[in-house]
């Protein structure tokens, strides 16, 4: 709401005199704006220009939209084809880890990529890998608790010694007052 207000302020105190007082603007826009007036000209000028924004980027983002659901269809499909290649494997190939879909995919980008050359050097590395995002991941989580307690002990440190400084200034005002 702030940038449709902002835009009419705009285009009431920079675009609206431009084109009424015919600067750059072609003449008969200007004669318009004269025997209309500046005010209905600038408030019916605004909101046009405001409905031909619209329309635009209405436009643009039906484009977009459609391209995104494209994108959406083709990863749908992708992951009907995932599922029905985990559906296909026998249930005694794989161990019981190893028999969800992120595990399936992780296994065949793992050969993919040429770091595996077997199931089992495949299921291996798998298991190395989920185990250490395991570990960074609790890492992360006991750096966030560090710093949040090390916040919170600056915090207690700071609202010490303010109390301390407090205690202190209240100390020499009562000598001060007291040797008077």
């Amino acid at each position: 709401m702030k940038s449709v207000g902002c835009g009419c302020l705009l285009y009431l105190v920079f675009l609206g005199p431009w084109i009424y007082m015919g600067w750059f603007v072609p003449k008969w826009l200007t004669a318009f704006a004269n025997y209309v007036g500046f005010w209905k000209f600038s408030v019916g000028l605004f909101i046009s220009l405001g409905i031909i924004r619209f329309m635009i980027s209405a436009y643009f983002d039906n484009k977009k939209s459609a391209k995104a659901r494209a994108i959406s269809l083709e990863i749908n499909d992708n992951i009907r084809d995932i599922k029905k290649l985990v559906d296909a494997i026998p249930n005694n190939f794989l161990p019981d880890p190893f028999k969800s879909y992120v595990a399936v995919t992780g296994m065949i980008d793992l050969v993919n990529d040429y770091r595996a050359d077997s199931l089992k050097e495949a299921m291996n590395l798998f298991k190395q890998e989920t185990m250490l995002d395991s570990i960074l991941t609790g890492i992360d989580e006991l750096r966030a608790d560090m710093i949040v307690s090390q916040l919170m002990t600056l915090q207690a440190i700071r609202a010490a010694k303010e109390a301390a400084d407090e205690a202190n200034q209240a100390k020499w005002e009562g000598r001060f007052r007291n040797s008077k």
